[in-house]
């Protein structure tokens, strides 16, 4: 359990289920999945080992080393070795009363299951901030384990000032919008003697995400990953959406490949899937068994990456949606009226182009008639507003209308000039022409083909090819079972048995050359 104080956080713009807990400190490592982690990291002699949990709280991991340290004294007496264990377990907070709390629960479990015989031990629970070097370089080298739960915290949700000494702090494994378990990895490893090991319970991503690259180079290249144990969409903890992956390093040395497992819980039980392997050469960090890996390296050998004969390119952002992309009533030469659901009005025809919702298509159509407000000129450059006034007064009247809500985009941080504008640069040429959209997430490939040529799109992706191709081959092959197996062995997986199919993962798929011909 990590916490963090609420000068340390910047309160969230909007509702995100699991944000503000977490960062409150108010989500705890279930015990099982304690459990599962500890007899997977320590060795079952538990002889005069030296123990760190990290940004403890109250303690889970500690709690579940004691119980195992105390229960061999039960049984084997009160050996120096043990007490030895005992005494050097560690764990750094920055909260009092949780290292209050923490304290008291190591002496109710070492009471209730030494009785009497119980050691008088002088836990060492330190305030300190795992995020400042020079609070805990002097226990730099001095571990055989760290096990825990770091914070999953975005770099840019702290406070300013926090994120600025971060920033300038030298951490290794941070890159761009990392989130704070990267740097856990970095101090963990550096808490080790050499050939300690780390085990943290982190969200998945890392493994396959940009901002992750640098943390798996940094691993792959310095350290033996021993074992990644990822849940995929399983949801480990209660009532908060957080997709996780067990993470075993040694410290020192490197990999070529990692054993890997897919896990659920049932019954309050981690059950692992075994037999996969990682191939941290790999861009991304993506668990196959051997069948998978022979069927994929066939089709590679035969086939094409599908981001090398096609562009994938994100939608319409407007940020504004409810202002910017409306649906028609009806329509004439000059005139479109539109509704935005409570409203109606009359915008200029040509103050609008057409735009599709990739997340709800079927067989090619958008089931709502929709028009997005376009205050761009034919090369994609915004319109002065006076100018847009001039040119589409009814279009212009309608953003000025909502001026307020589109200020308040991005927290604010809005160009002033740029107002009635689209709240990011993308999407407004590129979605033009011929091209095949998809949702970001679906449960199976939904790739559908829209001829609407001077139509945009938004919520999804749209492929579209950069070669002479069948297009209906190519649709085909990624509506194809291949595809539907090359997610799930490669891609990110939602609860629900929902998959990513962003560009991310999309864009290495191995199309068959078969469809680099023409119709």
């Amino acid at each position: 359990m990590f916490r963090l104080t609420d000068g340390d956080i910047e309160p969230p713009v909007g509702p995100k289920a699991g944000w503000h807990a977490k960062q409150a400190g108010v989500v705890y490592t279930p015990a099982h999945v304690v459990s599962f982690m500890l007899d997977d990291l320590l060795p079952s002699d538990l002889k005069s080992i030296r123990i760190c949990e990290p940004a403890c709280g109250d303690g889970a991991f500690l709690a579940g080393c004691v119980q195992r340290i105390c229960e061999k004294i039960k049984n084997s007496g009160p050996r120096p070795e043990y007490l030895d264990s005992l005494r050097w377990l560690t764990g750094f907070e920055i909260d009092d009363e949780a290292i209050k709390t923490c304290k008291a629960r190591l002496t109710r479990i070492s009471d209730r299951i030494l009785g009497s015989a119980a050691p008088s031990v002088d836990w060492r629970i330190r305030r300190l901030d795992i995020l400042n070097r020079h609070q805990w370089r002097r226990y730099a080298n001095s571990f055989d384990y760290v096990v825990g739960n770091p914070p999953y915290v975005r770099i840019q949700h702290l406070e300013h000032g926090r994120r600025r000494r971060i920033a300038s702090a030298g951490w290794r494994f941070m890159s761009g919008c990392a989130d704070l378990y990267f740097l856990f990895f970095e101090a963990g490893l550096d808490l080790l003697r050499r050939d300690g090991q780390v085990a943290f319970i982190t969200p998945n991503s890392w493994l396959k995400s940009a901002a992750g690259r640098v943390l798996r180079n940094n691993l792959s290249t310095n350290h033996s990953v021993c074992r990644i144990v990822d849940f995929e969409g399983h949801q480990v903890f209660p009532s908060v959406t957080t997709y996780t992956a067990i993470t075993r390093i040694k410290k020192g040395g490197r990999c070529r490949t990692i054993d890997a497992a897919k896990a659920v819980v049932r019954r309050n039980t981690v059950i692992p899937d075994n037999g996969y392997r990682i191939d941290t050469a790999s861009p991304m960090w993506t668990l196959t068994n051997s069948e998978q890996k022979k069927r994929f390296d066939r089709r590679l050998r035969r086939g094409v990456r599908l981001g090398d004969i096609a562009t994938i390119k994100v939608g319409v952002q407007t940020l504004a949606d409810r202002v910017f992309i409306l649906t028609v009533l009806d329509s004439d030469d000059a005139v479109v009226k539109c509704t935005d659901g409570r409203v109606e009005m009359e915008l200029e025809k040509d103050s609008v182009r057409r735009i599709y919702k990739a997340s709800v298509m079927k067989n090619g159509v958008d089931p709502k008639n929709r028009v997005v407000v376009y205050p761009y000129d034919g090369a994609g450059q915004l319109l002065p507003f006076l100018r847009l006034r001039r040119k589409y007064p009814l279009a212009a009247a309608w953003l000025a209308r909502n001026k307020h809500v589109l200020l308040s985009r991005d927290k604010g941080r809005i160009d002033e000039r740029k107002w009635h504008g689209f709240g990011r640069h993308v999407g407004i040429r590129s979605g033009l022409g011929v091209k095949i959209l998809t949702s970001g997430m679906n449960k199976r490939p939904n790739f559908q083909l829209c001829k609407d040529e001077e139509a945009l799109f938004y919520s999804g992706y749209a492929v579209k090819p950069n070669r002479p191709m069948s297009l209906t081959d190519l649709l085909a092959e990624l509506n194809s079972d291949s595809m539907y197996d090359f997610i799930r062995a490669t891609g990110r997986s939602y609860q629900g048995g929902w998959w990513s199919y962003s560009k991310t993962f999309i864009q290495h798929f191995p199309v068959d050359r078969g469809v680099l011909r023409n119709d």
